[in-house]
This record gives C-alpha cells, sequence and structure tokens, in this order.
C-alpha cells in the first residue's frame, strides 16, 4: 500500500518541529509529510507538481508576516489543485472565522473533527494526539478504498482504451461519408456542433447543457484551437435567447478609444473621426447573447468598465450622458491563465471573480485521442464536399493511427487545416488515404531529434506500444535509446493518458519497474506538471 501524503503548514518553527516529533515520526509507516510555512510555500509545491491527500493548515499566519487567516488561503490552492484532498484547519482563534468564513470551510470540506482547535503551549499533547488519530483514521480509510480506486481507475482506462480502439476500427473500416452521415446525426452534434466520446468532452457537453438555459455569464477557457467559439454557440443555441442576436466580438488588434467604441458605441464628436452617432456592439446584441473572445488580452481600462457592465447591467456609450441597458447574457473565453494574470496584475481580480462563477474548460485535443478518428471523418467528409473529390472516401487504419499520435500543439484547428492540405497533396480521384499521403502534409518539426526523428520514434508511438505489452521500458531506457526529448514526450502522454503521473502499480506494470518518484522527479527536472501539461498542449 502507498502512504498517505499530509502537508502540514504552521508559521511556528517550534510547531513545526512538533509535528515531525509528535505525528509525523510515529505514524511514518502509514503517512509521508510534507511542511510549508507560508501560503507562498504551498504555492512553491503546487509549481513543483506535488500532490497530496491531506492538508493540515495553522490559521494565522502573521509571524512570517502574512495575515491571520492565511490558512484559509492554503485551504483554497489545496481544494483547487487537489481537489481530493481533505483540508484540517488548526487554530486557537475560532473567533476570527466570519460566518462566510465559516460557509466556505464547509464548502471545502472542513467540518466537524476536521476543525481542530490548538491547546495552549502549556498542554501542546493533546493537540498533536487528536490530529494523530485523525490522520491514522485517515490513512486506515483510504487504505481500505485504495484497492477499489485502484480497480475503478483500471477498469476505467480500459474503458477508454476500448473507446479508442472501437472509434478507430469502425472508422478504419467503413466509408468517411457514412461515418461522417452517422456523427452529424448524433444529438451532440445537432446540438451543440461538436463530437467526442472521450470522458473530457463528455464533461464538457454536460457543461453546456447544464449551463444554456440559466441567466448566468459563462468563462469558456482552453487553449487556442480548441473550438471556444464553438461552445459559445452552442450555449446560445440552447438558451431562452436563441432568437436573438448572437454577437462575436474580439477586439484584440483595436486599440484605443475604438475598443470602447466598438463595445459601447459612441455620439457624434466624441472623438477625432468620430462623424456621425454609432451603435456599439452591446446594443447590436440585445436582448441575445453578447461573446467576447479573447477577454484575457483586452486592457485594464475596458476591464474595468466591462465589471461595471456585468454588476449594473448598464453602460454609457463615448461622449453621451445618458446611460443604456445592457440586455445580454455575457460569454467571454480566453487561453490566457486568468487566475495567475490577476496575481499578477495583468487582469482585474474583481472581474475575474465575476466571471468565474460558471466556466467550462476545453482540454487540448492531444488529452482526447480517442476523439480524433472522428473528428478526422468529420473534417475529411467536410473538405471532400468543398472540394468536389470523388475519391478519398476511406482511410487506413495505420494513417488514421498516425494521425492519432501525433502531438497536435495547436489541437483540433491544426488537425482540420492538415486534413486540408491533403487534397492539395495527393491525386483526389484516390480511393483510400494512405500513410504516405499524410506523411507528406503532416507538418513534421524535428521535435525528438537525431535518430529517433529518422525512424518516427515519439512519445506517442511509444506510448501505445508499451500500453500494448510490446514493450516495457524504463524512463532510463528511453533517455538512452532515444533521447530526453522522447522522454518529455513519453511523460507527457503518459500523463495525458494516466490523468496525472502514473502510480506505482502502473509504472510496475507498463514501465519496467520505473518508481512513481523517479517519474516525478524526472518531471520536476523539465517543469512537466499535470496542470500544465494539460492547459498548454500535449
Amino acid at each position: 500500500m502507498s502512504r498517505m501524503r499530509v502537508l502540514f503548514c504552521d508559521d511556528s518553527g517550534g510547531v513545526v518541529k512538533g509535528f515531525v516529533k509528535n505525528v509525523a515520526k510515529p505514524l511514518a509507516d502509514a503517512i509521508e509529510a510534507e511542511t510549508a510555512s507560508s501560503v507562498a510555500g504551498v504555492e512553491v509545491l503546487i509549481e513543483e507538481g506535488e500532490a497530496f491527500d491531506v492538508v493540515v493548515t495553522d490559521l494565522n499566519f502573521e509571524k512570517v508576516g502574512g495575515g491571520p487567516t492565511d490558512g484559509l488561503e492554503v485551504i483554497r490552492l489545496a481544494k483547487e489543485h487537489w481537489p481530493d484532498a481533505q483540508p484540517i484547519l488548526m487554530t486557537a482563534y475560532e473567533g476570527a472565522l466570519t460566518v462566510r468564513d465559516g460557509q466556505r470551510l464547509m464548502h471545502w470540506g472542513v467540518g466537524d473533527g476536521f476543525l481542530l482547535a490548538k491547546t495552549d503551549a502549556e498542554d501542546p499533547g493533546v493537540t498533536w494526539l487528536r490530529l494523530r488519530e485523525r490522520l491514522q483514521g485517515l490513512a486506515l480509510s483510504r487504505q481500505s478504498g485504495e484497492e477499489e480506486v485502484k480497480r475503478l481507475k483500471r477498469d476505467n482506462r480500459l474503458l477508454r482504451e476500448t473507446v479508442s480502439d472501437d472509434a478507430l476500427g469502425w472508422v478504419a473500416s467503413t466509408p468517411i461519408p457514412e461515418v461522417a452521415a452517422a456523427l452529424r446525426d448524433d444529438a451532440d452534434y445537432r446540438e451543440l456542433h461538436q463530437v467526442g466520446r472521450s470522458p473530457d468532452m463528455r464533461e464538457v457537453f454536460r457543461r453546456i447543457r447544464r449551463a444554456a438555459p440559466l441567466p448566468s455569464d459563462v468563462l469558456v477557457l482552453g487553449p487556442t484551437g480548441t473550438g471556444k467559439e464553438l461552445v459559445a454557440q452552442a450555449l446560445h443555441d440552447l438558451s431562452p435567447r436563441r432568437d436573438r442576436p448572437f454577437v462575436k466580438a474580439d477586439l484584440t488588434t483595436t486599440s484605443g478609444n475604438l475598443v470602447e467604441s466598438e463595445l459601447f458605441g459612441h455620439e457624434k464628436g466624441a472623438f477625432t473621426g468620430a462623424d456621425a452617432r454609432r451603435d456599439g456592439l452591446l446594443v447590436a446584441a440585445r436582448g441575445g447573447t453578447f461573446f467576447l473572445d479573447e477577454i484575457g488580452n483586452i486592457s485594464l481600462e475596458i476591464q474595468a468598465k466591462l465589471l461595471r457592465v456585468l454588476e449594473e447591467r448598464k453602460f454609457r456609450p463615448l461622449g453621451s450622458t445618458k446611460d443604456l441597458d445592457a440586455d445580454v447574457r455575457f460569454l467571454a473565453a480566453t487561453n490566457v491563465d486568468l487566475r495567475r494574470a490577476s496575481e499578477e496584475g495583468t487582469f482585474r481580480a474583481d472581474l475575474y471573480e465575476r466571471m468565474n462563477v460558471m466556466r467550462i474548460v476545453l482540454p487540448p485535443l492531444a488529452a482526447r485521442s480517442e476523439d480524433v478518428p472522428l473528428l478526422v471523418a468529420l473534417f475529411l467528409d467536410d473538405a471532400r464536399k468543398r472540394f468536389g473529390v470523388a475519391g478519398l472516401r476511406r482511410i487506413e487504419r495505420e494513417a488514421l493511427q498516425l494521425l492519432v499520435d501525433q502531438p497536435w500543439p495547436r489541437n483540433v484547428r491544426q488537425l482540420k487545416h492538415a486534413l486540408e492540405r491533403l487534397f492539395a497533396e495527393v491525386d483526389p480521384e484516390q480511393e483510400v488515404v494512405t500513410v504516405a499521403a499524410l506523411e507528406r502534409v503532416l507538418e513534421r518539426r524535428d521535435a525528438v531529434g537525431g535518430d529517433a526523428a529518422a525512424a518516427g520514434v515519439t512519445g506517442g508511438t511509444l506510448l501505445r506500444r508499451i500500453l500494448a505489452g510490446e514493450l516495457r521500458p524504463t524512463l532510463a531506457e528511453v533517455k538512452k535509446k532515444h533521447g530526453e526529448e522522447v522522454v518529455k514526450d513519453l511523460i507527457r502522454r503518459a500523463m495525458l493518458h494516466f490523468r496525472g503521473l502514473p502510480d506505482d502499480e502502473d509504472c510496475a506494470e507498463y514501465f519496467g519497474g520505473s518508481s512513481a518518484n523517479s517519474w516525478r522527479q524526472f518531471a520536476f527536472q523539465h517543469g512537466l506538471t499535470w496542470r500544465k501539461v494539460r492547459e498548454e498542449l500535449s
């Protein structure tokens, strides 16, 4: 059984030593403990890709220049990055907590038994005893359920692999027009303008259907090329505003007064060149949906004005003295990490909090490789119709697998453009799309270097063979044979497949006994965290 990972946070060195002596060492067989002395220390662990099962934190961090309730921020960070972690709050100052704080703690899972009162220095042993008993109970509970969790993980992984194999086999054995017709007849495609059978996309579809009927504004997040505008369109089409306008704006190339004029409109003479009165996009979208793409790239000044629109549902055109009603549902999209941008001061924290009430996160294409065959069929069929081509009605299984194995850093958009290039490179009367035809159009950058590139070895091809049981290499063996870049690519691919770094059981089954710790260390050395891999690309 793997040990339960516990993070202990306190700004007092003496208290940290007390935890190590009275809790960590006595429970060494059951827990693996780390310590931190500030919110910044927790953030470092997050950036390093660490993960914990339990987070124990003091409430007050004033000894290190923090605040009296910094422990709440520790718990917020923990639940954001490690959703399954159990938080435990220790405090001698329960009176410092407001009713709102209590509600937040209950939401985060800090309830009876997980809010521990710290005793004074005269009897610290009571505190350690209660914490030790609590951690012992959590460790025993975790161990009893660990085998069941592993079984469920294994079953889920096998199901995903089966879905992937089924999709690949179906598309490779069926004429492209027939596959495309069947996909277009699917309710998801008809209602949401997208296809996907992967768990991540099923979650996206669920969130769209849940959010669409509500009046709430929605933030759509995801890497470039993943289809954020399609999500916005689906939210509008399934909403009560479906019969009113859907207005899109991307103002990243517009500057100065022109941005404000584009959004809010202007009166005649409001600025140089304003020769006539003009309505803005918010007026054009009245009664319907307003979709602002790339909200992360607009100026702080415009952000402040947008916040007023969201809070008060009013705006004022340039040069006017009258407010107008903003009767719109507001949707926004970006590939920028708005939480980090708000911390760095490049995006207003209050606007982020206002927009972050309801959000939909789109996965990169590499995280949903089981959907690639379905997208290939749709895009090929669309291109055949557009170019009036009679051929290219089928695709070889090997050619389809080649597309599945690509990293697609620019996501669905890149896949679509690659398939369109196919029609300029091959004989349009050719019946079958072959590996040779695809290799002529794929943008094959020398990303893996040397002999590995010449041999076509990538992390994707290696992982496919490993999961099929053909290989059981350690990371050291892969590095020695194929080079460091292939190892990095393999780790990225493995993290996407296992939804994080493989655990000890996965390493024993697939990777020749490489330890989970060695994977963690290598990933950290190369800046590969689950969050970064999932959000950035492959």
